[in-house]
Order: C-alpha cells, then structure tokens, then sequence
C-alpha cells in the first residue's frame, strides 16, 4: 500500500475560512478526510500550513513552507518527507470520492500521474504521482508557475474516466459546504 497526502494548504478564498477547519459533520474536514481514507493507505498525512488547530488530534502532517499557497507545494513537500516512490494525493475539499474511484485508481497507476477524470472535468487532484515527477516541480515551481493542468500535461499522465461527477463534488463556496452537510447527513 502506497501512502495519501491529503492537500489542505488553500488559501479558501471562495469559502470565506479555512476549508480544513470546517466540521464535516462535527470533526474538521480535514479530520474527517483522514479517518475516511485511511483503510486504503499505509499512512495518510495532512499537508497544511499550520498544524497546530489539528494538535488534538495528533494527525500525521507535513508543514508547507513559504508564503505560496499552492498545491505543488504540498506535492513536493510530500516527496521530500515521505520515503515513497508513489503517493496518492486528494485535496481536502473532496469528501464524497468513493472506494471505487480509489481502488480503480490504484489498479491502473503507472508511470508519471495518474488521476481521475469525470465526463465534466480533469481531477488532478484526485490521484497517484511518481517521485519521478520531482524535478520537473522543483523547475515550475522556481519559475513560480503553478498551473497544476500545465504541469500533469508536461509529464507522461493517464487519467482514469468514472461516470460520477458527483463523487468529485468541491466544497469551495459556504453554499457547496451546506449542501454537502445536507448530502452527508442523508446518505448516513
């Protein structure tokens, strides 16, 4: 089993607060995220800028350095802290990928990335990268190019297609959290 780095360093700009922080449905998403996706990983870290509202908790972290908010910067991060030569990165305003989406993921990883696709929109952030990937990071990242797209298309990448859009769902708006609330407390 590969490790997951849980991507919680955003600014939350849309939201209004820190995404990480937001009770899903009582505990932080970030919190939340973890517990959910740690029966499918060897370790699940939590990469952020500030880890000190998480000390209760004692969740595995990584801290991002630096004033660039960013999610190369927790890829990186990640591969400079973990021993792994694949990690399996989501960012942590996707709380409804399924299993499947992650068993399927992990059946078809293979060189460079490999990350999730809908019939809507690319995930980039829902996938495995290669420590391979490194040096071309470290090369955007110094030139302060953070196109995340622009990066997984300038590196061999394979993007695995699920039908679901609505497993992808975004919390990035105080309206997409609520609805997310709603979604979580029906579904159980």
């Amino acid at each position: 089993m590969i490790p997951c780095v849980i991507l919680c360093g955003g600014k939350s700009l849309r939201m209004g607060r820190d995404k990480a922080l937001l009770p899903f449905p009582l505990e932080p998403l970030a919190i939340y995220m973890s517990k959910k996706l740690s029966p499918f990983f060897s370790k699940v870290y939590l990469s952020l800028k500030d880890p000190a509202p998480f000390a209760l908790y004692d969740p595995l972290v990584i801290v991002e350095g630096g004033e660039e908010f960013a999610p190369m910067i927790g890829i990186r991060e990640a591969f400079a802290k973990i021993e792994s030569e694949k990690i399996f990165f989501i960012s942590v305003d996707t709380p409804f990928v399924t299993q499947e989406v992650i068993d399927s993921l992990l059946l078809a990883e293979s060189q460079g990335i490999t990350y999730a696709k809908d019939t809507q929109k690319e995930h980039y952030l829902c996938g495995i990268y290669s420590k391979a990937v490194v040096p071309k990071l470290e090369e955007m990242i110094e030139k302060k190019d953070y196109k995340l797209s622009s990066f997984v298309h300038s590196l061999p990448h394979h993007s695995i297609v699920f039908d679901d859009p609505c497993v992808f769902a975004n919390l990035n708006t105080p309206e997409q959290y609520a609805q997310a609330l709603q979604r979580i407390e029906q579904d159980g």
